[in-house]
């Protein structure tokens, strides 16, 4: 939803840049079997939308859930500074806040873990962070907009998911 929206409306505030100078960037963790299919997919949207598209595939999966975001965001910032990138946009959204804050509760979050995700830090801006994950299904289904779901989503071994689902 997010990079349709990048790549076929004029940008906003929320949303520095414009289609002409997007890069999609994509990181597969390896840490699933198949990942890798999610990589070629993005790939293929890219190619029909017309967007550079960059991938990484880092020699060793990460352990665990930390890892594998601060593997995210390295590489990310990364691709932003090869390029001279002015901004990462991620497609965090109200449910994820929700989720962040009572994930950092259960682990005795302080008073600043209660602030949640930051819409912006640094290079890092998150256009979404407004919106519900029912409105951006509404979005994906009146528009068309294809799309991939991790299956380790549903996974309850993850304490994440068990706030999701549970």
């Amino acid at each position: 939803a997010l990079l349709r929206d990048l790549r076929f409306h004029r940008p906003g505030e929320d949303h520095p840049g414009s289609g002409e100078d997007l890069l999609v960037a994509h990181l597969d963790h390896g840490m699933r079997a198949g990942s890798e299919r999610d990589a070629q997919w993005l790939a293929g949207i890219c190619r029909a939308w017309g967007l550079p598209f960059v991938a990484h595939r880092p020699p060793r999966a990460p352990r665990n859930e930390e890892e594998a975001r601060t593997a995210r965001y390295d590489f990310l910032e990364a691709v932003r500074a090869e390029v001279g990138g002015v901004a990462i946009l991620t497609a965090h959204h109200a449910d994820d806040q929700a989720e962040t804050v009572l994930f950092r509760i259960l682990r005795g979050t302080g008073l600043a873990g209660l602030r949640g995700i930051p819409s912006r830090r640094g290079a890092i801006h998150r256009p979404m962070l407004h919106l519900s994950r029912s409105q951006i299904e509404s979005y994906v289904r009146r528009h068309g907009v294809p799309y991939r779901t991790d299956p380790t989503n549903a996974l309850l071994r993850y304490t994440r998911n068990r706030i999701r689902h549970e």
